[in-house]
């Protein structure tokens, strides 16, 4: 449950919603229409096996790929009928696709430095430029980003930061969820990334810390990229107090985190990387949960203050592990993690994210 999913499925409450996949997606079945019901007023869209990608003669693909709009067309008309028509865009790469479209709304949720980041294509600059002076909105999940790109283009940009589903962790602390066995297993104290483990991960980094704290676990859960991080994920599997507990349910993760003394965001730090912009769902979850967080300098972890700690250098992260052991049974500091993440709620960014469409839309009337 990546940001997407998070605002989507929480739009789909008082809107159609229709996500559409990139052209080649096939990561669900997808039925003769193309069209899969997802969810109340939630649906996912893909290439219907009749329309699939030609990559062997682009002129026929080109061919294909309007036949693909018209159809999307056809399904967005017949399910959404005269309705205002949103479109919301999450890449640059789609803003020509979207032009084919008539729409009353476009929105450009910015959460990433996409022409920026390694192997970005040539094009996408000239996109993202498109797609920033096309939007009647524009959302933008970091605050450095956000200033970055108002020197690069000028217009009005609205800073978003990520959300938390606080509700799912509200129900851990009350008791309704049940412990992971996998982590009771495993003796503490526990130090723990939830998320994708790839090539934004510091695993050198990891790898020094865990020789250098022995007794201390390091628990690491969610999917390891393992063609992105090649021999050091091996590496680092063969400490002994390093443990992988692989993908989880996103149901899971409240009480995965309940079970975790200290939670880590060692992200690499330099441009250029996945993480420099970065906006971290796991550290608000972490937050959510009342566990102390220690996260690399990037640029989104300093309007934490107080509620996160930042580190850089082996010997700097060691002590911040260390002082947040004994912040764990903090009351005070539990209740302001908490408290934070109430009032940073995915409810609460999407509930702006519909109010600032529909003010938009009604000043079209």
């Amino acid at each position: 449950m990546m940001s997407r999913e998070q605002i989507l499925t929480r739009m789909a409450r008082h809107n159609v919603v229709i996500h559409s996949t990139p052209p080649s997606g096939r990561h669900v079945p997808v039925p003769p229409s193309g069209l899969s019901k997802v969810g109340d007023n939630l649906y996912c869209y893909s290439n219907p096996s009749w329309l699939p990608r030609i990559y062997r003669w682009p002129a026929v693909d080109r061919f294909a790929n309007r036949l693909r709009s018209l159809h999307r067309r056809n399904l967005i008309r017949s399910r959404a009928g005269n309705l205002p028509r949103v479109i919301y865009l999450w890449h640059p790469l789609f803003i020509d696709e979207v032009n084919r479209y008539q729409r009353s709304l476009l929105v450009y949720h910015i959460y990433d430095d996409y022409a920026g980041l390694p192997n970005a294509a040539a094009e996408t600059a000239r996109q993202e430029r498109k797609a920033l002076e096309q939007a009647d909105l524009v959302f933008v999940a970091n605050a450095q980003l956000l200033r970055d790109r108002q020197r690069t283009f000028d217009r009005p940009y609205i800073h978003l930061p990520q959300g938390v589903d606080f509700e799912a962790f509200e129900r851990v602390r009350k008791g309704t969820r049940q412990p992971t066995p996998e982590l009771e297993n495993i003796r503490p104290p526990r130090i723990g990334y939830v998320g994708r483990l790839n090539d934004k991960v510091d695993l050198d980094l990891v790898l020094q810390l865990a020789r250098a704290r022995p007794n201390y676990s390091f628990v690491f859960i969610g999917p390891v990229e393992h063609r992105e991080l090649g021999s050091r994920a091996e590496t680092l599997a063969q400490c002994r107090n390093v443990h992988f507990l692989g993908p989880q349910d996103y149901g899971k993760v409240p009480s995965c985190l309940s079970q975790i003394d200290v939670a880590i965001v060692p992200y690499r730090q330099e441009p250029g990387q996945w993480a420099f912009y970065g906006s971290p769902l796991k550290l608000r979850e972490a937050l959510a949960a009342g566990k102390p967080v220690i996260a690399s300098s990037i640029s989104d972890v300093d309007a934490f203050g107080d509620l996160v700690r930042s580190a850089r250098g082996v010997e700097d992260w060691l002590a911040q592990i260390d002082q947040a052991l004994t912040e764990g049974t903090d009351r005070a500091c539990v209740t302001a993690k908490i408290d934070y993440a109430r009032r940073n709620s995915w409810d609460a960014r999407v509930s702006l994210i519909d109010s600032l469409i529909r003010e938009h839309l009604s000043q079209q009337t």
